[in-house]
């Protein structure tokens, strides 16, 4: 059984195969998302405006901007690249497994933006930032949802 485990946050992912708990990862794909790494501040020319509305106390105000960020929808986008790949690998039969990892906010964006036919693939997620975790040190980082693999390999 050959599982693809994506290592992902927001500046970039990885993406390795694996053909069991113990077996050692092949980098399958590696994705580089540099805007990830910028600030709202450094994303958007000015700030959001502002606007004042007569009120009995007084004037209330209240900003313009959305609840979501600039940043936030650019998280949003490379997390549907993300995605898409996956769908792509799954419609390609390139694995028979699916393993996320990443920071908990963008695990999140991941598991709203897989379609259903991936999502069922997902035997294991981590919420935690192992981008900066090199290949020969992710299998210890990863013990506890490799382990999770080994229990779901002898079900199926």
């Amino acid at each position: 059984m050959l599982t693809w485990i994506l290592i992902a946050q927001r500046a970039g992912a990885r993406i390795f195969a694996s053909r069991g708990p113990r077996a050692p990862l092949q980098l399958v794909r590696q994705f580089d998302h540099p805007i990830g790494r910028l600030h709202d501040r450094d994303l958007e020319s000015d700030k959001p405006g502002r606007l004042f509305k007569p009120s009995r106390s007084g004037n209330s105000r209240f900003a313009t901007d959305s609840e979501r960020t600039t940043h936030d929808n650019l998280a949003g986008d490379f997390a549907r690249e993300l995605a898409e790949c996956l769908a792509l690998g799954r419609g390609q039969n390139q694995y028979d497994a699916l393993i996320l990892v990443a920071e908990p906010r963008f695990l999140g964006l991941l598991h709203s933006v897989i379609d259903a036919k991936t999502r069922k693939k997902i035997i294991g997620s981590l919420g935690k930032d192992l981008s900066a975790v090199s290949e020969a040190e992710l299998p210890q980082h990863l013990r506890a949802v490799l382990e999770d693999w080994s229990e779901a390999m002898l079900t199926m």
